[in-house]
Order: structure tokens, then sequence, then C-alpha cells
């Protein structure tokens, strides 16, 4: 994992959280880490009236610290629970290793990991960078919603190609 360039600080921690819907339920996932690892994870199943926790994890120097909402199962089963728990290392979701570990009790987690593996789509917007000589250095151009602005020039530039599907009328 590579830092942010532009932060003031490696210690500054990054975080995560995605609301999404599947099989019918509502859940919230989070996740926030820095370069070291996960810092804090969760999910939890929501509607208009309450927020049921699966699972929430903090680490510390101690290590991982879980706390679990109602796990289906016996003793055994909670046991098991624990021991995948504090056997997540510090740079993998639980997320993620319970389902890899064969992990029983919280089939809500199952449910999530598959939604990310099956039901989440990320969609690329092309953009390209444009260059435009200015007096001896070069200026590059970016793509800021539909509009082309110049990053360190007073005016932006019309005519310029964008690569996206569609363009504004101003840059036709």
């Amino acid at each position: 994992m590579e830092p942010f360039k532009l932060a003031d600080t490696e210690n500054r921690n990054s975080k995560i959280e995605l609301e999404f819907k599947t099989m019918g339920k509502c859940y919230a996932y989070g996740v926030e880490f820095t370069i070291g690892g996960i810092k804090e994870e969760w999910l939890f199943e929501i509607n208009s009236r309450t927020d049921k926790e699966i699972f929430t994890r903090k680490v510390d120097a101690e290590g991982n610290k879980f706390t679990f909402g109602k796990v289906d199962g016996d003793e055994e089963t909670k046991m098991l629970l624990k021991f995948l728990a504090h056997g997540t290392p510090a740079d993998t979701s639980f997320l993620s290793d319970y389902v890899r570990r064969n992990g029983t009790g919280l089939d809500a987690i199952k449910v999530a990991k598959n939604w990310f593996a099956d039901g989440l789509k990320i969609i690329f917007l092309r953009i390209s960078l444009l260059w435009y000589r200015c007096s001896v250095r070069m200026v590059p151009l970016i793509a800021v919603g539909w509009y082309w602005y110049q990053t360190s020039a007073t005016h932006a530039v019309k005519g310029c190609h964008a690569d996206c599907a569609i363009r504004h009328p101003e840059l036709a």
C-alpha cells in the first residue's frame, strides 16, 4: 500500500464506507486503515429504524479486538469464530479472511463478500491528459465534470477532445 502523496502526515487514517443492498437487505461495510494495515473494520445490517451489528473490529498494539452481533450456532461455532477473528492479520480484512477460512456462524459476512465479488461494478471514466504549451513549460489540462480547465493558466481551452462517451456541447 502506498501513502497518498499529498498527505501532510503518514499517521492519518484513510476510511472507506459503503452502503449496499443485496438479497433484500441493506448493509454498511467500512474499513479504516493506514500504511501499516487495518485499524478498524465493521459490517452492519441497516434499515430505517435500527443498525444490527454483524461484527466490529478494532486493531491496536495488542492485536485484534472484536465484537459480534448474534452468532448462529453452538459454543463450538463461537469458539471457531473467535479463533478466526484473532488470527486475522492486520493487513487483511476480516470480511475476506472469514470467507477464505470457511467461517461459520455469521452468514451475513458471506452475503456481503459475495456482493463485493459479484455485485459491485466499478465504472472507470476514460480521461486522457492533454498538454498545452504555455511559454516554455508544459501545462497539463484535466477534466473536471464535463468542462476542461487548465490547471495553472487563467483560461479554459475550448475544442479539446475528451475520451468520454458524452461530451458537453461547449466542448464540441
